[in-house]
């Protein structure tokens, strides 16, 4: 298991172990691969489109069955909210930080 890096409100361990429990949850109930992900915004007068926003919840639900999991909160940088959510296109040679990569890979999971 790959270690997450953690910040300073959570430790490296605690978050690997809570997000590896989402995850598990969601594959248990059948929702991994499911296109049912979505970045939320943490703070309510955040704008998740707005390219400053450097602080987002990573989310899995379904509306039909009530099912609303956070995966994890996430610490970007500067547009990559915009990159993530496809409102503006990555530019070539770009690296996202450590949260974004991992966001992206599990919410384009298939």
């Amino acid at each position: 298991m790959q270690i997450i890096n953690g910040n300073d409100r959570v430790s490296t361990i605690d978050r690997t172990y809570f997000v590896a429990g989402q995850i598990a949850d969601i594959i248990h109930n059948g929702f991994l691969g499911s296109g049912k992900f979505a970045f939320t915004n943490v703070y309510t007068g955040d704008d998740i489109h707005n390219s400053d926003i450097e602080d987002i919840y990573l989310t899995c639900a379904d509306h039909e069955t009530r099912y609303f999991k956070v995966i994890d909160r996430l610490k970007i940088k500067p547009n990559e909210s915009r990159y993530l959510l496809g409102d503006d296109t990555r530019p070539s040679g770009y690296e996202y930080s450590y949260d974004a990569e991992l966001a992206k890979y599990i919410a384009c999971y298939e």
